[in-house]
């Protein structure tokens, strides 16, 4: 099978999940936030949020809302700068999710960049970096299920 058909499948997969269809613009996600729109735009700038992209519109599903929480979390509940949250998230192990070779991950721009998380460092060419499985599943990486569940709740 081609990997563009993989792609799209494992694509079409991640938007099938419970609460990962973008379907929220900004002003929507703020006001359910309660942020203003331009905290979104802020964590979106930061490399900490990536919502979907229609044209010049953003959209977020509801796992970009409990991502945003999380983020709220770190930033006011847990002491953590913009900095902070970036440094962390470059520490996810992209090459354990993605399960990328020896080669592959000598040849990734990651690998020499430790500072900011690879979606930042080598973002996909299609501009859809809001379904990487990376970027999907660094909220688990950097909260654990008991600080998800208490940013829910702010």
């Amino acid at each position: 099978m081609c990997t563009a058909l993989v792609a799209v499948e494992a694509e079409q997969t991640i938007l099938e999940l419970p609460g990962r269809r973008p379907v929220y613009p900004i002003s929507i996600a703020a006001e359910i936030l309660g942020v203003h729109q331009r905290t979104l735009r802020i964590y979106e700038e930061e490399g900490l949020l990536i919502p979907a992209r229609r044209g010049l519109w953003r959209f977020y599903s509801e796992e970009d809302l409990k991502w945003a929480r999380a983020i709220r979390h770190l930033l006011h509940d847990k002491g953590l700068n913009v900095a902070g949250v970036r440094r962390i998230l470059s520490l996810v192990p992209c090459w354990d999710v993605m399960g990328c070779s020896a080669a592959a991950r000598e040849s990734c721009p990651k690998a020499t960049v430790r500072s900011r998380p690879c979606w930042v460092v080598a973002p996909r060419s299609d501009g859809k970096c809001h379904l990487c499985p990376v970027y999907q599943s660094a909220c688990r990486y950097v909260c654990d299920e008991e600080e998800l569940e208490s940013s829910q709740s702010h």
